[in-house]
Formats: C-alpha cells, sequence, structure tokens
C-alpha cells in the first residue's frame, strides 16, 4: 500500500547524527524541523516524509535506504520512489515530458495503482512497460534493472493480497494448470522463486495479449486489394469460372 511516511531505522538516524557530531537541535535545524520532530523520529514514534528523509540523507551524508526499514533488495515501486525522495506527484511531474513524447500516458492515479501492483491498461504491453520502467529509473536516479525488480516484487505482492491486475483479472489465472508433478516442467516450475515465476506469468500474459490483438487485426483486415483486381481480371478475360473448366478439357458439371 502506498505511504505518506517512509519508516525508518531510529537507531541508524541516531548513530548517524552523532557520527556527524550533530545534536538534535542541530539537526532539527538544519533540515527545518525542530527537536521535538527528531526526537519522535528517533524514537519512532513518528516517520519522515519522502522529501524529509532525502533532507536527513543529505544531511548525515548517507544513503536514504540505509535510514528506511526495508531492506533496499525487497523494494517495492513505493519503497524505490521514497528512497529518491520524492512524492507521487513530483515524480509525474518528471515523466510526464519524458513519457509524453512518447505517447506513454502517466498520471498521479496510474502511478499510485502500479505502485499497489494494479497495473494500468496503457502499461500493459511490452513497449510501454519497457518505457515507463527506463522513465523510471531514470527519475528515481536508480538502475532499470532495481525499477524491474520492483516492478515484479509489487505485481507478486499484489498477487498475494488477491489484488487484481489490469483488467480486474488476475495473471495467476491467466497460466495454464501446472502438469502432475513428475512431469519435467512441473519441477523446473517448483524450483522456481516467487520473483521468477511473476516473471514468467507477466511474460505469458503479454504474449497472450499479443496473439489476442493479432487475432483482431486478422479477422478486421480487408482482402489485399491486389489480390481482388488480379481476381477479378483473370474472371474477366475468360468470361465465367465455368469457362475455365471448359477449356481446361473439362466440362463444368465435371464432365
Amino acid at each position: 500500500m502506498t505511504r505518506n511516511r517512509v519508516p525508518i531505522w531510529p537507531d541508524r538516524l541516531r548513530r548517524a547524527r552523532k557520527a556527524k557530531g550533530l545534536s538534535q537541535t542541530d539537526l532539527g535545524v538544519l533540515i527545518g524541523a525542530d527537536v521535538f520532530r527528531i526526537t519522535s523520529y528517533e524514537t519512532g514514534k513518528s516517520a519522515p516524509s519522502p522529501n524529509r528523509l532525502m533532507q536527513l540523507a543529505r544531511v548525515l551524508e548517507c544513503e536514504p535506504s540505509y535510514l528506511m526499514q526495508t531492506d533496499p533488495d525487497s523494494f517495492l515501486l513505493a519503497d524505490l520512489r521514497m528512497s529518491a525522495g520524492l512524492t507521487a506527484a513530483e515524480v509525474v511531474a518528471k515523466c510526464v515530458p519524458l513519457l509524453g513524447r512518447v505517447g506513454v500516458p502517466i498520471s498521479r492515479p496510474r502511478l499510485l495503482r502500479a505502485e499497489r501492483g494494479e497495473l494500468p491498461a496503457s502499461w500493459t504491453s511490452p513497449d510501454a512497460r519497457n518505457r515507463v520502467q527506463a522513465v523510471l529509473a531514470h527519475v528515481y536516479g536508480a538502475p532499470v534493472r532495481a525499477v524491474m525488480d520492483a516492478w515484479v516484487l509489487t505485481l507478486s505482492r499484489s498477487e498475494k493480497s488477491g489484488d487484481n491486475i489490469g483488467s480486474g483479472k488476475s495473471s495467476r489465472s491467466a497460466v495454464p494448470a501446472s502438469r502432475p508433478a513428475t512431469t519435467k516442467a512441473a519441477k523446473a516450475w517448483a524450483a522456481l522463486n516467487d520473483r521468477q515465476r511473476t516473471y514468467l506469468r507477466v511474460i505469458f500474459e503479454e504474449d497472450q495479449r499479443a496473439e489476442r490483438r493479432a487475432e483482431r487485426a486478422s479477422a478486421n483486415r480487408e482482402p489485399w486489394p491486389g489480390c481482388a483486381m488480379a481476381s477479378a481480371r483473370l474472371l474477366g478475360a475468360w468470361g465465367s469460372p465455368g469457362r475455365l473448366h471448359h477449356d481446361s478439357g473439362a466440362s463444368p458439371d465435371g464432365g
């Protein structure tokens, strides 16, 4: 779930402050907060906002992730954003110029839905997904791989909690039932971890959507004009389909 506050380790904040030789009052002055706010952070009674977390990290000369309670290897999309010290609105403001030029829509509701593991329909195609991930990596100052991992973990967490993704159907239901445990495929599936299984589910869903789009496009496609014109000229030259049979040595009735 998206949070407006970032849980931090009180002890790490206290150690980092003392390592810089700062009192609680000094730290408060440097980040524009009163001493009571710093005390509440160091006792775990309250948590900073993403922007305040970034201020603390800059003053204490440490990474925001050092203060955060969430392990960076387990970052969800919301954690990754907050580690960059950004609100959802700030992320959208930075992403709109970059994604708008390639036709991928982004808005605060879309970003928050993605952080809940509910991918917007406009982000489900491989091309749109790759563009969004690349832009988020640029805005967060993180490797694209970190965004991809957070993306997959967010989807996986959503599946486990029973949330729906994208069109409202769980991606788990889109995966064919496993074969008996004695088969090689089932054993290979059982050996995968949650992240690997989620990657495969996402790829499987994208392939299905691509196939459905191709089928719809094929069903709605008009016959190639050249074929129709050639057929018309051929029939016009011979007069009728019956003429074709007759001139080839066979009568129209097959005699």
